[in-house]
C-alpha cells in the first residue's frame, strides 16, 4: 500500500507542509488443510514503518489548560496526527460447516 503526500484536513489554502507520503507492506497467506478446515496468518507493516495516516488543526486555546497540566508553557503547533499501526502478526484456523 502506499499514499503520496497530503495536505492537513482544514488547511483549505494549503499552506502548510503537507503529511509526508508513505509506502507500508503487508503479507498475507492461507492454507486449506481439509474441505472444512484452513490456517491462515498476516503480517501488517512489516518494516514497521512510522508514518502518518491523518493531518488535521485543532483550537490551541481550548487545549491550554491540558497543555499547562502536562508541564508544556504552551501549545506553538496546531498540527495532530493519526499514527501508523506498528508492526503486528495474526494468525488463525478458520472452519466452515
Amino acid at each position: 500500500m502506499a499514499a503520496s503526500d497530503q495536505f492537513f484536513f482544514g488547511d483549505d489554502a494549503n499552506n502548510n507542509r503537507k503529511l509526508p507520503g508513505y509506502t507500508q507492506v503487508d503479507l498475507r497467506t492461507s492454507y486449506k488443510l481439509t474441505q472444512n478446515a484452513e490456517i491462515y496468518g498476516l503480517i501488517n507493516n512489516l518494516f514497521d514503518q512510522k508514518y502518518g495516516l491523518y493531518g488535521t488543526f485543532f483550537d490551541t486555546e481550548e487545549s491550554e489548560a491540558a497543555a499547562l497540566a502536562a508541564g508544556y508553557d504552551e501549545l506553538e503547533d496546531a498540527r495532530s496526527i493519526s499514527p501508523s499501526q506498528p508492526f503486528a502478526i495474526y494468525g488463525g484456523l478458520r472452519l466452515t460447516f
